[in-house]
């Protein structure tokens, strides 16, 4: 009982500490730029995925090492709840490349020893598969955890049932259906400990990221501030230089605010902005294209996308302010904005620039000569 214990508790401490390290390392490497597209693991280079699921199936190998033996030939497998954290909680891709890393090290190990014949561990293969497809559908399908839980756990027990009705053949014995239940039981009891676990420390993460998000945001129309956009612009064009992928910074104003403060007063004008920032929200969601508020009517735009996809999503914008019109007292307002953008070009660009700050000067000066064109458009420096 107390070998049963300690082999628990290393299984446990192993995922544990597999799981959430490759959690914050990824965390630390995504979370230095919004702009290009690296906010979360599916969308970082190939290379780092391949890295965390190699780290990930090696650690599973080592599990896979360190079985839990509960009675003669019985024995707890956690390998693949590896597989579950890693599609879960990182991504497709990593799941399939953990799940590749775990098969070819079975594979050799069989290999080279031959452990539990030919019929087991094609069995074993088929299983992991099998939980890498289940996997995958309740990604895809955005299960909730409960679910996703549920459903694994479920087609694990069925799956492992049906494997073992041929292994240990015949299994309607006393003593089988004891060990069988003692498998379950143990194996299901670290899977929940162990997602127990990182959620709450994933759920601390994810509150003291909801707090770093307020402090970060605008509080009227929930957008990025000035200190993000600041933050945000340095660091993406330290980024565009070391990546040599251009990006465009644009400067946003509403056409004759101070106006329609004066009329309608300022509510009318806090609600304006909000209105302002919800159409573009709509416009720009899912296409690489960030929004600042960074002082009163002014508004930035980063973006890592084209001259020509940023002039074309702008253009639907400001149509949408025209199809959209805003409502005050049940009459339309038209609001119209002027836009001055400029682009980063590493090939032209990177060496008569000292910083990030002369971007904005040039963006402001395409502002500057689309207000005074006559206002409502845009224009590149």
């Amino acid at each position: 009982m107390l070998l049963i214990g300690n082999q628990i508790i290393i299984n446990l401490a192993l995922i544990v500490s597999t799981v959430l390290t490759c959690y914050f390392v990824a965390l630390k490497f995504s979370g230095n730029s919004r702009i290009f597209n690296q906010i979360d693991l599916t969308n970082t280079p190939f290379w780092v995925i391949f890295l965390f699921g190699f780290f990930i199936g090696l650690s599973s190998l080592i599990l896979s090492n360190n079985e839990i033996m509960i009675f003669n030939s019985f024995k707890v497998d956690m390998r693949y709840v590896f597989i579950f954290f890693s599609v879960m909680y990182g991504s497709i891709q990593l799941g399939e490349i953990t799940t590749c890393v775990v098969v070819f090290g079975k594979t050799l190990q069989y290999l080279l020893s031959g452990t539990g014949g030919l019929s087991f561990y094609l069995n074993n293969i088929l299983l992991t598969f099998l939980l890498l497809a289940v996997c995958i559908l309740a990604k895809k399908q955005q299960y909730s955890w409960k679910k996703s839980l549920i459903v694994f756990l479920s087609f694990f027990i069925i799956l492992r049932i049906f494997i073992f009705s041929f292994v240990y053949a015949p299994l309607l014995q006393p003593q089988k259906l004891l060990n069988l239940f003692f498998y379950f039981l143990i194996f299901s009891s670290i899977f929940l400990i162990t997602y127990v676990i990182i959620n709450m420390a994933v759920s601390v993460t994810n509150t003291m990221n909801h707090y770093k998000a307020r402090a970060s945001t605008d509080h009227l129309t929930g957008l990025y501030n000035r200190r993000i956009f600041s933050a945000d612009l340095s660091d993406t064009y330290i980024l565009s230089k070391k990546s040599k992928q251009a990006f465009a910074l644009g400067i946003l104003d509403i056409d004759n605010f101070k106006m329609i403060n004066d009329t309608y007063g300022h509510q009318t004008g806090d609600l304006v902005l909000k209105y302002l920032a919800k159409q573009m929200n709509e416009v720009t969601q899912r296409k690489d294209v960030y929004i600042y508020r960074v002082g009163g009517e002014e508004f930035a735009i980063l973006t890592s996308l084209s001259k020509k996809e940023t002039t074309q999503i702008l253009a639907e914008f400001r149509q949408q302010l025209i199809t959209h019109p805003f409502i005050e007292n049940e009459l339309p307002l038209p609001i119209t904005v002027s836009i001055g953008m400029t682009e980063f070009n590493y090939l032209s660009d990177t060496d008569s620039y000292e910083g990030s700050d002369i971007l904005y000067v040039r963006a402001d000066k395409a502002l500057y000569e689309a207000k005074r064109a006559g206002k409502d458009r845009l224009v590149w420096f």
